[in-house]
């Protein structure tokens, strides 16, 4: 009887958006399971974590900010520290 109640309450918070991964997975041991997202395109989470930080092989010395990672350990490099293939003298 008490699930019966508990139920249309999970599924609401399920279906609600962004909900925690735990409560998902406590909603999957009651059987509630989430609905599908749509999945989100890899440029645009690209874009959305395209900040500026710090090269890595440069450090805080020379302070060289850049917005390319490298391909291969997805670490910040500028210019100086990469090829044209945006990998980093550490990987080469």
């Amino acid at each position: 009887m008490s699930e019966q109640l508990v139920i249309p309450q999970i599924q609401r918070r399920v279906g609600a958006g962004s909900v925690h991964k735990s409560v998902l997975l406590s909603a999957e041991l009651c059987g509630v399971t989430a609905p599908a997202s749509a999945p989100v395109p890899a440029q645009q989470e690209e874009k959305e974590t395209a900040k500026k930080k710090r090269c890595v092989l440069c450090g805080k010395k020379k302070d060289r900010k850049s917005k390319q990672t490298c391909n291969e350990c997805k670490r910040p490099v500028c210019n100086e520290q990469s090829q044209a293939k945006r990998i980093c003298m550490e990987c080469q």
